[in-house]
């Protein structure tokens, strides 16, 4: 057993560590993985190209770049799909993802075939907010199926919401929340599956409209980050304490009190500068 890596093997490492990058962080990691693998061993342009089409796929910030297909602008040329549109645009631009995020979405016929008489749409919802100086960084990728099931009604299926974020300074802390169809939420006998589709109705095309990207952001701001996340970060202490190691030569657990560290750090900076 051990010796070097073979392609397949080196390969199969490489993929996995760039469809890990953080948000904002895929060039650092590539040229990370390059140097590692060695000039014999580095990706090719091809291998790299397909990684990062799988990422974009994967993370949702290939939305940052898409652009609309003429089949899409035909197909979506209708009074309600249009009305879609400037609602999605409008909710974009606010603040709710934050200053200084670039923010984007796309608005896809369900069955790409289709020219005219389209009635399903896939919403994507990305947000990303990159702080490298504050090592920080983070996204947000949302996926929605509307349905047009008359001129005032529509139902809407919430496929997935995928929260992403990373902090990095003297440490490495990435966390992930994922909410899709069909998870169960609640803890012991208490298990129920959230309500990730729903019904709106709208007078008009442009309230109709209004009411699919309200129900929207209930699913992701009300269901998402106030419950789920809230929840998540409720439990974080617990985890951490299960997560405790215990160190190899004292046999003692490692201490987590953050003021015990401020003080060592202190102390370590004052013996540092006191030096001749």
């Amino acid at each position: 057993m051990g010796g070097a890596a073979t392609p397949e093997e080196a390969l199969r490492i490489a993929r996995h560590l760039l469809l890990s990058s953080p948000p904002g962080q895929w060039d650092s990691i590539l040229s990370n993985v390059q140097t590692v693998l060695g000039k014999k061993g580095q990706l090719t342009e091809g291998q790299i190209k397909e990684i990062h089409a799988a990422y974009q796929e994967r993370s949702g910030c290939g939305i940052l770049l898409e652009k609309e297909t003429a089949a899409a602008a035909a197909a979506g040329s209708t009074p309600h799909v249009m009305a879609l549109k400037q609602k999605l645009e409008g909710y974009t631009q606010t603040n709710k993802f934050g200053p200084k995020a670039q923010v984007a979405f796309s608005l896809r016929p369900a069955d790409p075939a289709a020219v005219k008489n389209q009635f399903n749409w896939i919403i994507h919802l990305y947000a990303q907010r990159i702080d490298l100086p504050n090592h920080v960084a983070g996204s947000w990728y949302s996926t929605h199926e509307v349905q047009f099931t008359s001129p005032k009604e529509a139902s809407i299926t919430s496929q997935i919401t995928h929260v992403w974020a990373h902090a990095m300074e003297d440490s490495n802390i990435q966390f992930q929340l994922k909410h899709k169809k069909g998870d169960i939420d609640g803890d012991g006998g208490e298990k129920t599956v959230p309500k990730t589709t729903a019904t709106v109705t709208g007078s008009t095309a442009a309230v109709l409209a209004k009411s699919i990207v309200a129900q929207i952001h209930t699913w992701e701001v009300d269901q998402c980050l106030e419950t789920r996340m809230a929840q998540l970060y409720e439990n974080c202490p617990d985890m951490l304490k299960e997560l405790r190691r215990i160190m190899p030569i004292t046999r003692t657990r490692m201490n987590w009190s953050l003021a015990t560290h401020q003080v060592a750090q202190q102390m370590k900076a004052t013996a540092n500068s006191a030096k001749p």
